[in-house]
This record gives structure tokens, C-alpha cells and sequence, in this order.
């Protein structure tokens, strides 16, 4: 009998064979083993061995219909019309005349509300000084500030500016010689518009044009109560060098007699209208008085005073 020859397996150390999977009806014990699933490990440097990295799930955002969006869209549009609304109330409005103004344009509305922050008594004082030596009373003072009362021709001489206000106040000096009705007239329009009319305004020139000269103002009571138009001998009206006012005189004398005609101012002839005669030389100085009046004010305001 051939000796027997050992296993490989024992020869070599091998391990035994795994037990074999029995089929169906396999004695117990011997039912099929399933591998286990490897638990996921944590790498601390780099990717697994295998390179494989396994898929992350990210959550699934919520799904936003469409009606909700376009009611959020609306109720933003709504927030931000209440928004611009409150701030459109709390704007100020009416234009350039009610937004703050600055520099060159804030003094020259300063200088031309002087007629609003002055009293009559200071832009019409109750006594004017001629040249010093003569002192004119003043009668009354329109209540009517309005423009309506200058003649037509007198307006469009204005042009670019306009008349804004006209205050005037009829007066007599102390020999009760001449009657004077002396106006300011508060000059609208740009800067520019007024200083135009400053340059192009013709004193002399105008004082000869008939239909250009302003009415007198009658005070009951006084003097001048029949104080009237026909009287009127010359007139003369200065716009100061801003061209922010224009003041003027018109003149007559008070024994209530009849003034030259149209056709006399045109050709400034007859000794009323001579040069020395007192109604030509009051036309030309009172609206100088004024203007130096107005001047003072302008200065003041200008430099942050009360203007009084």
C-alpha cells in the first residue's frame, strides 16, 4: 500500500476550506451568510481608498408657487409708493420761490421783500428831506398796492421785469407850494431781466412821454383831497442800480391849477417846464430821497440787520 501523502493544505499552512453554502433543504446551520455592508468611515486626510466619494443628497428647496410671488412683488411695489409719497409730502413745495435759496439769489429775495418787512412809515416816512433843506409831509398812503393802477404804457416800459407792487403816498411841503404823489414799484423777473431795465430806463426821455406817467393819489381831508391827473405838471422815475425797485414823483402845484398838456411834456416847453421850476426839480429829488431811504435798508439787510 502506497504511503499517504498529507494535504497541501496542511503541508503549507493553508487554512481549511470554507464550509460550502448548502442548497435548499441544507442541514441547519448552513444557511447562506450575506456580507455585511461596510459602516462609512471617516477619512481624515483625503479621499477614501477606493477614490470613490459617496453622493451628498442636498435637501430639495421648498417649491414657491407663483401667486405668492407676484403678491410679494406687489406689496413691495405698494411699501415703496408709500415710501416716496411720505417723502413727497414732506418735501416742500411751489417751486424755486419755496425751496432755501443761497448766495446772490437769497439776497436779492431778501432785498426784494423789503416792501413785506418795512412798514409804510419806513419806505414812505412821514417826512421827506429835500436836498436837506426842504421837508416834505406826507398826506396819506394808498391802501391799493396793487400794479393795476400804472398806466399801460408805463408796465410794458418795464419789460423783461415787471411790476410785482406799488406803494405810493401823495405828499405837500411846508409852503404848501407842490403836491407830490410818490410810488415804489416792486420790480419781478430775473436778475438779469432787472438790470436791463436799469440800464435801458430813460428818466428824461420818459418824462416827456405823456402816456407813461403814473396817476396822482388824492387824500380826502387834506390838501390834496381834489389833488387830480389834470394838475399833473412832470414826473420822473429812477430804478435803483440792483434793479430791484423803481421809485417815482409825479408833481404838481397845489393852487389846483391846470398842468401843461400832452403836447407841451412832448416838447418840454413852457416855464413850468424849465428846468428851475420847482415841480421838475421836486420830480427829480424825491425819488432820490427814496432811493437813498431804500439803499440804507438794502445795506442793512444785506448785512444781517433788521433793516429798520
Amino acid at each position: 500500500m502506497a504511503p499517504s501523502v498529507a494535504a497541501p493544505q496542511a503541508q503549507y499552512g493553508y487554512p481549511a476550506p470554507a464550509p460550502q453554502m448548502g442548497g435548499y433543504g441544507s442541514a441547519p446551520g448552513m444557511q447562506p451568510e450575506y456580507p455585511a455592508f461596510a459602516q462609512p468611515q471617516a477619512y481624515a486626510y483625503g479621499p477614501p481608498p477606493d477614490g470613490f466619494w459617496p453622493p451628498v443628497m442636498q435637501p430639495l428647496a421648498p417649491r414657491v408657487s407663483t401667486s405668492a410671488v407676484l403678491t410679494a412683488l406687489a406689496l413691495l411695489g405698494v411699501a415703496i409708493l408709500v415710501f416716496v409719497g411720505a417723502v413727497a409730502l414732506a418735501t416742500p413745495t411751489g417751486g424755486t420761490a419755496a425751496r432755501p435759496s443761497t448766495g446772490v439769489t437769497a439776497q436779492d429775495e431778501a432785498l426784494r421783500a423789503l416792501w413785506r418787512t418795512a412798514s409804510a412809515n419806513d419806505l414812505l416816512p412821514a417826512t421827506l428831506n429835500r436836498e436837506g433843506t426842504e421837508t416834505y409831509i406826507r398826506l396819506g398812503v394808498n391802501p391799493d398796492e396793487t400794479c393795476t393802477g400804472l398806466p399801460s404804457a408805463f408796465t410794458a416800459a418795464l419789460a423783461p421785469a415787471t411790476c410785482s407792487r406799488a406803494i405810493e403816498a401823495t405828499y405837500v411841503d411846508r409852503t404848501q407850494t407842490i403836491s407830490a404823489t410818490v410810488g415804489i414799484v416792486v420790480l419781478s423777473g430775473s436778475i438779469n431781466d432787472r438790470l436791463h431795465l436799469f440800464q435801458s430806463w430813460a428818466p428824461d426821455s420818459y418824462a416827456m412821454k405823456d402816456a407813461m406817467m403814473p396817476h396822482v393819489y388824492p387824500v380826502a381831508g387834506t390838501l390834496a383831497a381834489q389833488f387830480s391827473d389834470a394838475q399833473r405838471v412832470t414826473w420822473q422815475g429812477q430804478v435803483s442800480s440792483d434793479g430791484t425797485y423803481l421809485v417815482y414823483a409825479v408833481t404838481a402845484f397845489t393852487d389846483g391849477r391846470t398842468g401843461p398838456d400832452a403836447a407841451a411834456r412832448a416838447a418840454a416847453s413852457g416855464s413850468a417846464l424849465a428846468a428851475g421850476s420847482p415841480a421838475v426839480q421836486v420830480a427829480g429829488d424825491l425819488p432820490t430821497a427814496i432811493q437813498i431811504i431804500l439803499t440804507a435798508k438794502e445795506t442793512s439787510t444785506a448785512a444781517g440787520g433788521s433793516g429798520s
